[in-house]
């Protein structure tokens, strides 16, 4: 499975890119300024984003919103990273198309098992639909 990895951060980057690829066992594509996204990812064709919220250059949900409506995009599923995951945060970006959301700071180790977890429940919804 093909993840790309979406943060402005370049050692958080790095951190989420080891634990995936070691732990995980994903292959992984890294792409640190989000105004690149939606380009990698019509020529990766990666199976998930796992993208951070807060960037400078344009947030997570705008990123989101650029794939979602491009048909070559718009099925990828979305989870996002982020230190501000309240409840209300989370439900907000789960209603704006995100498929799931982790928050950070968290341990490799655990941040793996929430992305397969949500990968897993993600398997089994019905509702993903590409309304382009």
């Amino acid at each position: 499975m093909k993840v790309l990895l979406v943060d402005d951060e370049p050692d958080m980057l790095l951190i989420v890119d080891m634990a995936l690829r070691k732990i995980g066992g994903y292959e992984t594509v890294q792409v640190q300024n989000p105004l690149h996204v939606l380009e990698i990812a019509k020529r990766e064709r990666p199976d998930v984003i796992l993208m951070d919220v807060f960037m400078a250059a344009m947030d997570g949900p705008q990123v989101l919103a650029l794939l979602a409506a491009e048909p070559d995009t718009c099925a990828i599923p979305v989870i996002f990273l982020t230190g501000s995951a309240s409840p209300e945060e989370a439900r907000r970006l789960i209603e704006m198309g995100a498929r799931g959301v982790i928050a950070k700071p968290t341990g490799p180790r655990s941040m793996v098992e929430q992305f397969r977890s949500i990968l897993k429940t993600d398997q089994m919804d019905s509702t993903t639909k590409c309304d382009v």
